[in-house]
């Protein structure tokens, strides 16, 4: 027999959880509702789901905020936010604090299912197993990240992912895809933002195969 897997839904729009209620809910799926972020925090805790999904803005508090509770209670725990207003920042910000994605919501008719189900799968084999635009000042902010493809909207989420680390992270790409910013912006999130940031750029000449490159003359 199929095991039955719970999905909790937070959002102040009841015709939007009837929605999404009818989107998920099948036999081995069981969909749990909540209007406001305390009462999902008590639902979370009776009910324990495999999965949370929840509005950031919410009452009495935020959907991050409830993201925070929800993980200081389980740390693998995994929450999907989803916002019709997701700013660069909020997208970032709520990788880095754990979110396992941020979807927009004009995109759920499209990505729902695909979100869910990666999210389902992602915690069914844990439990086998045992889970940008940051705020510039003015003369800062020409330097801002912007931007709203699915694209960008993936690198927001991996900048989210990566501040939190010490490791290493090495930023390729062609001149002026905007390296340097993304390098900003995981400093900016970062445990040493309060540091200096120091771009150093550094120019290769690659020559043919068996010759030594050197940089070349300014």
């Amino acid at each position: 027999m199929e095991k039955t897997q719970s999905i909790l839904v937070v959002d102040p729009d009841t015709d939007f959880l009837a929605w999404v209620q009818h989107q998920l809910g099948t036999a081995s799926t069981r969909v749990i509702t909540a209007t406001k972020s305390d009462e999902a925090l008590k639902i979370f805790g009776r009910e324990d789901p495999d999965v949370l999904i929840t509005e950031t803005h919410l009452l009495p508090f935020s959907g991050q905020e409830l993201l925070v509770k929800v993980r200081q209670r389980d740390s693998n725990a995994i929450v999907i936010l989803m916002s019709g207003f997701g700013t660069t920042q909020a997208v970032i910000e709520s990788m880095k604090l754990g979110a396992f994605d941020f979807v927009r919501k004009e995109a759920l008719p499209f990505t729902l299912k695909a979100v869910v189900d990666a999210a389902l799968k992602a915690q069914a084999e844990m439990k086998a197993a045992t889970t940008f635009k940051p705020q510039l000042t003015v003369e800062e902010h020409q330097d801002s990240i912007v931007g709203k493809s699915a694209a960008m909207q993936q690198v927001f989420k991996i900048i989210g992912r990566v501040a939190h680390s010490d490791a290493p992270v090495m930023i390729t790409g062609e001149s002026g895809t905007g390296k340097e910013l993304v390098a900003r912006a995981i400093h900016h999130y970062s445990g040493r933002s309060t540091k200096t940031f120091v771009a150093i750029i550094m120019h290769l000449l690659y020559l043919p195969e068996g010759l030594r490159w050197q940089r070349p003359k300014a």
